[in-house]
């Protein structure tokens, strides 16, 4: 191995692409034999070649920085890449959904569970009235979650955050982040009607009638499923990812300064 590949290899000994590292080592390779040569048919020395070779070439650690961003770059837009990390933003969504439910069910049972058993069951008309079949957690709060839309103004925002971190190197981060976040909308909306299907017995694919069961009768599962709640959900997700990709990462914002 003779000086140019010795110092090549320093170069790209941080990459973890090795398809990506062979080619930035043939690049370098070529660079530094051109830049070689042209100082030797100037009347240097090979010494002197060489010094001004490296010097041309610049700092090891500076090289190393750029090819390690480049290769984050390139890595950024692979399939792959995409389809985990939307997942992940999409999980991380589903978990705090869940936690924020079950949080501010606490929270409102608290509230609303003395002023029921002196018969003021509805709270101003926002919370239903103690039904049979209904979860318990759901009898007292579901509406006024619903009406609030804490439940969606708590975790989606984060997720939109989260994803855009995680797609910060992307070149064009709307559509993974909207994906991201279309995901996690569609997953409330199905894991809503399958375990409604479930409980009332009725099949998934007739929604029409499941979707009206839901929200109405004397035993409803979520009160606030309906279809301007889907609609608005939807408007409300794809505002937010639109926005998310709109935050200027780290990087632009030093292009701009």
């Amino acid at each position: 191995m003779n000086w140019m590949e010795e110092h090549a290899e320093l170069i790209v000994e941080p990459l973890r692409n090795r398809r990506y590292q062979a080619r930035v080592r043939a690049e370098l390779l070529d660079h530094m034999g051109s830049l070689y040569q042209s100082c030797l048919e100037e009347g240097m020395s090979e010494s002197e070649a060489r010094g001004e070779t490296l010097s041309q070439l610049g700092s090891v650690r500076q090289l190393r920085r750029e090819y390690r961003q480049a290769e984050l770059v390139l890595r950024s837009q692979s399939l792959g890449f995409c389809v985990s990390r939307v997942w992940l933003g999409a999980c991380l969504m589903g978990i705090l959904y869940i936690l924020v439910t079950l949080i501010l069910g606490q929270i409102v049972s608290r509230i609303a569970g003395p002023l029921a058993n002196d018969g003021l069951s509805h709270l101003g008309g926002l919370v239903p009235h103690a039904l049979s079949g209904t979860p318990a957690y759901w009898q007292e709060y579901d509406k006024m979650i619903a009406l609030t839309g804490l439940i969606y103004q708590i975790p989606f925002p984060i997720g939109a955050l989260f994803l855009r971190w995680l797609f910060r190197r992307t070149q064009h981060p709307l559509r993974p982040i909207a994906a991201g976040m279309l995901l996690a909308w569609a997953g409330e909306k199905l894991a809503i009607l399958s375990i409604s299907a479930l409980i009332y017995g009725m099949p998934l694919w007739n929604l029409p009638p499941l979707l009206q069961r839901i929200h109405t009768g004397g035993d409803t599962t979520a009160g606030f499923f309906t279809a301007p709640y889907i609609v608005w959900t939807l408007f409300f997700t794809l505002v937010l990812a639109l926005l998310a990709s709109l935050i200027p990462t780290s990087a632009q914002k030093k292009q701009l300064c």
